[in-house]
């Protein structure tokens, strides 16, 4: 896929293309179903090239290169999921491990977990919980445990139209 980066801040603006690739695909390992995905973002780093600005810059969006695998195990309400980046060049700061597990004890209500962790050794885990109300709201809630954020809460809800 191709995308377009056009921004402005006052005068100045910049403009660059990027490239992501991506494959995904399943299997069934041990009678289970497996996802596995690849998708590279910003294939080569993309360049935003400023004009109009101090200097005119050039800026690099970040490489980034990402796989991961999902499992569900219908009969017990239950979907693991893991994926790490890789940003090329860049410092093990910005190389990410995610794992989460979410189970349905209802159909209406998941209950989630989750772990990150970043190569330079800092990581967080998150609680959360889901409520699907009348099939056209859902609620969400995550509280995040560690890292620069922590006893930080998250909250949304989702309307179907």
């Amino acid at each position: 896929a191709a995308k377009l980066y056009k921004e402005r801040i006052l005068d100045g603006r910049a403009d660059g293309i990027g490239f992501d690739l991506g494959a995904i695909g399943s299997l069934e390992l041990a009678g289970l179903p497996v996802s596995l995905g690849l998708n590279s973002m910003d294939v080569g780093r993309t360049l935003v090239k400023w004009s109009g600005t101090a200097g005119n810059p050039d800026n690099y969006v970040p490489w980034v290169n990402k796989v991961g695998a999902a499992v569900l195990v219908d009969d017990l309400g239950l979907l693991a999921a893991a994926d790490f980046d890789w940003a090329v060049g860049r410092p093990a700061s910005e190389q990410v491990f995610r794992a989460g597990v979410e189970w349905k004890p209802v159909p209406a209500i998941a209950l989630r977990s989750g772990w990150k962790s970043f190569l330079d050794g800092r990581s967080t885990a998150s609680l959360g919980l889901g409520v699907e109300l009348f099939r056209r709201v859902s609620f969400d809630y995550a509280y995040v445990l560690g890292g620069d954020i922590a006893g930080a809460h998250f909250a949304s809800i989702h309307v179907r139209f």
